[in-house]
């Protein structure tokens, strides 16, 4: 069994765990809040969906994020509990799937290069050759195994890739490519086998993002400026070890702001600093009158001098959070 193979099956036996758990009623307020339970089955189950996909990052399936919502939703304290172990244990089978796991493009670093133009910088790529893609592949007569390629309306010959299986899913019913596999395969490999084949480049997301990377950039893999671009998110996630003050502070200055739906607090990785909190709020309201308003109250709540780094959701990075991580607050009557 692989080490993401374990990692899935710390998950899949957490949710069993969830699954048993007593639901809270009115002849028995010990159980966990059916909401709650709900939650954390869906959390685990994207993890597995997404493991299966080859991303083994945590999103919201971190044993710090599931522990707080289950004692935010009636659930156990007891810290011997066999919850507690099984989210630990998929904490460090995560670890091991991590340490020798591809990882997939992160959702924000594509919209980072979708945003720079519709080819790839050559100083991005040092940032994204040892993430990986997936790419659809087909199977010859003789057996052999070849990269599916595209025809551009330029007549540039392409790769198909895709940062994630909802994107491949959709490309490959348009395209009614179903005879075709898929392969995980990692950015700076999939540069060589372009090369290989002859090709003008990989496009990145056909028919959503379209980010392009031409095949003749792929020397500056080896001369490339040693500098990074500056904010170029590359990785986010649901944050860990968030102050319970601070999360229950912005549910009340959400709860105090009408226009304000959803709360999400998350960890940035910019460049090669040291991830970040920012708090990422969808605004509903027509300007951003609710969302200087949810600022005021949040910050007037939390310790003096603590900082705040507040994120309009309506934004590429905050679109990308919604669609990836498990938000703080949702206002249920929205």
């Amino acid at each position: 069994m692989s080490a993401r193979d374990r990692y899935i099956e710390a998950l899949i036996t957490a949710d069993e765990i969830v699954r048993e758990m007593p639901e809270r009623a009115p002849d028995d307020p010990t159980g966990v809040e059916s909401e709650t339970k709900a939650a954390l089955r869906v959390a685990l189950a994207d993890a597995v969906r997404r493991a299966r996909d080859g991303d083994v990052t945590p999103g919201s399936a971190t044993a710090a994020s599931l522990s707080r919502r289950l004692v935010d939703g009636n659930g156990t304290r007891d810290p011997s509990a066999t919850i507690y172990s099984a989210l630990e244990a998929i904490d460090a089978a995560r670890e091991e799937a991590v340490s020798g796991a591809l990882q997939l493009l992160p959702p924000a670093t594509l919209q980072s290069l979708a945003e720079s133009g519709p080819t790839v910088p050559p100083s991005y790529l040092p940032l994204i050759v040892r993430f990986a893609l997936l790419v659809p592949t087909t199977t010859d007569a003789d057996r052999n195994t070849r990269l599916v390629s595209l025809q551009s309306t330029g007549g540039l010959r392409m790769i198909p890739a895709f940062a994630s299986r909802g994107q491949l899913d959709r490309w490959s019913a348009q395209a009614r490519a179903d005879s075709t596999s898929v392969s995980l395969t990692q950015i700076e490999t999939l540069l060589q086998l372009a090369q290989r084949a002859q090709v003008d480049g990989i496009v990145i997301d056909p028919g959503g993002r379209n980010v392009v990377i031409p095949i003749d950039k792929s020397p500056l893999l080896e001369t490339h400026d040693a500098r990074l671009p500056a904010r170029v998110p590359l990785s986010f996630g649901g944050a860990a070890n968030v102050s319970p003050e601070l999360v229950a502070a912005a549910r009340r200055a959400a709860q105090n702001t009408p226009g304000v739906s959803a709360v999400y607090a998350v960890s940035v990785v910019e460049g090669t600093a040291t991830p970040r909190l920012v708090w990422v709020v969808k605004n509903d309201a027509a300007d951003q009158t609710a969302l200087r308003a949810f600022a005021n109250h949040f910050v007037a709540s939390v310790p003096s001098g603590s900082p705040i780094d507040i994120l309009d959701a309506d934004t590429p990075l905050g679109q990308a959070v919604q669609e990836s991580v498990s938000p703080v607050y949702r206002d249920e009557q929205g």
